[in-house]
């Protein structure tokens, strides 16, 4: 019993005799809260160092570029993105109005190629229907239904009393054409439409050229006959055509192989 009180007589007074005491939970606490602080102060420079640094790189790539530094990526990306929608919108313009401009001009030539066309259409027509001339002709015409007979005299003429019944046949001494219509004279100042009347056959000419050869085929006046490409109208050596009276153009002698075309006899035999 009197130890038990001794103990806690020792015990006690060593409880008053130890220092105070700080719970270990407590200086963790406050420890931790010391290296947040401090950490983040650390990571808002560092922040600040690397936004310093972006800016940085953005101003020279905007420099390298040739745009204005905005001081803002964002802001730079938005303005030059700008700038190419409007350089795109211009140039789209720019094409548009090209384009319209061109299809005007497109619009107007052709209008004035037809203007001319038809102008140069017209005149040669005119000009065919003012060719008058006079050639000596042999052949036999026969009428197509009762025909009334001309009388021409210089550029003038006129109808007669006098008519031919139909599906006869009249020897032609001369052919004459007016504004662009044939007349074949059967008499003495009487003169037969072409209109009322067609050539009768009068014989066959062959062709006396190398055959690998043609010769030319020749108007009234002495015009080339073309092709529809173009191209001069020959008739092949050593063939056969059906031939419909001779004319005398030019002081020599033709051969007629209808209509408006003839070939020079000195090329051929006619049978």
């Amino acid at each position: 019993m009197k130890i038990s009180t001794k103990l806690m007589a020792a015990v006690a007074a060593l409880s008053m005799a130890a220092p105070a005491f700080t719970p270990v939970a407590s200086t963790v606490v406050a420890h931790a809260a010391v290296i947040t602080a401090t950490d983040a102060k650390a990571n808002a420079e560092q922040a600040a160092k690397d936004q310093a640094q972006v800016d940085a790189n953005n101003k020279e790539a905007a420099k390298i570029a040739g745009e204005k530094w905005t001081g803002s990526m964002t802001s730079s990306n938005t303005s030059s993105s700008t700038s190419s929608s409007t350089k795109k919108s211009t140039t789209s313009s720019s094409s548009s109005s090209k384009t319209s401009s061109s299809s005007k001009t497109t619009t107007s030539k052709p209008s004035t190629t037809k203007k001319t066309t038809t102008s140069t259409t017209k005149k040669a027509t005119t000009t065919a229907k003012k060719s008058n001339f006079r050639l000596s002709y042999k052949g036999v015409a026969v009428t197509k239904r009762a025909a009334s007979l001309y009388s021409i005299n210089g550029a003038n003429l006129a109808k007669t009393s006098k008519t031919l019944k139909k599906n006869t046949a009249w020897k032609i001494t001369a052919l004459v054409s007016l504004n662009g219509v044939d007349y074949y004279q059967v008499g003495t100042n009487q003169y037969l439409s072409s209109k009322d009347a067609s050539f009768r056959r009068t014989g066959t000419a062959h062709v006396n050229y190398n055959k690998h050869y043609g010769i030319q085929i020749w108007t009234a006046t002495h015009g080339f006959v073309k092709n529809a490409n173009g191209s001069a109208k020959k008739l092949p050596g050593q063939t056969n055509w059906k031939v419909f009276g001779k004319a005398v153009i030019n002081g020599s002698t033709y051969y007629n192989l209808g209509g408006d075309q003839y070939i020079d006899a000195a090329y051929v035999t006619v049978k």
